[in-house]
């Protein structure tokens, strides 16, 4: 509705939990009580209950906090978990407070992750010894077929990508055949190292997982070794095959050049409620 005395109406008519600009009555979006809010992760002043200039902004990098009137530097990875010492702790969606009570993981003998207390492992893909190999290739992996309920936490793969970007992929299907589709929320994950970003990705037991990098520059060396006889296992499954996909990573995994097992190393844990 119309308000303010420009238009011949009072303001107070303006109905319970709107306030009127001088113009017309909108939502209320600021204490009156308050010269200064926070919005957008940014600090504004807060003129009549609306929205008046920008005082400044806190980036990506911290959130504002209304009690200090400043931007506090984010001490943990939000809506994630982290480790002190080996005391698992919460981190709530601001990324400065502990969200949650802490659980400490010695009692049990178990280790801290992310992800909370766990059996955690850190493996290298089972292969033959003898001398490494290595290809000119652009997307390379190891296909698994998950049995146990593990958490995949990070992949590291040998790689020389001459400082390309690297997207790290986990493409999962329910049949060996079957379609496969990305496991992270999104397609990948990147990183400049020859080591991915924690992925937190549930295995699921009876699933099969093509897991590996993709280098997206001019094509990189991979690394490979021989394979064992018989495949090998793992904390949370069975090395089934390696290859690298000559045209770049698909629903089908198609166009397959085999040269040994993939050098890589999976770190996976195992909660513990």
């Amino acid at each position: 509705m119309q308000c303010g005395y420009v238009n011949g109406v009072d303001c107070g008519t303006c109905p319970d939990g709107l306030l009127c600009n001088g113009v017309s009555c909108q939502t209320q979006e600021c204490d009156l009580n308050i010269p200064v809010f926070c919005k957008d992760n940014s600090f504004y002043d807060c003129n009549r209950g609306f929205t008046g200039g920008l005082r400044s902004s806190c980036g990506d990098t911290a959130f504002c906090d209304l009690n200090s009137q400043s931007c506090l530097t984010y001490t943990c990875d939000r809506s994630r978990g982290f480790c002190s010492s080996n005391v698992y702790r919460p981190c709530d969606g601001t990324g400065h407070y502990a969200g949650g009570a802490p659980r400490n993981c010695e009692p049990l003998a178990l280790d801290c992750t992310t992800l909370g207390c766990g059996h955690s492992h850190v493996e290298d893909v089972p292969a033959a010894s003898g001398n490494r190999s290595n290809a000119a290739a652009n997307t390379c992996g190891n296909l698994f077929l998950a049995d146990k309920a593990l958490s995949l936490l990070t992949v590291s793969q040998v790689v020389d990508a001459g400082g390309s970007e690297m997207r790290w992929f986990v493409y999962g299907a329910d049949a060996l055949d079957g379609i496969y589709d990305s496991a992270l929320p999104q397609a990948f994950a990147t990183s400049l190292q020859s080591y991915s970003p924690e992925l937190r990705v549930a295995l699921v037991p009876g699933r099969y997982y093509f897991i590996g990098v993709q280098n997206i520059g001019m094509g990189g060396a991979y690394g490979f070794d021989p394979p064992l006889a018989a495949p090998p296992r793992m904390a949370f499954g069975r090395l089934i095959d390696s290859f690298c996909l000559l045209n770049g990573l698909n629903t089908t995994l198609s166009d397959r050049e085999t040269h040994g097992v993939a050098a890589q190393q999976l770190e996976t844990v195992e909660l513990v409620p």
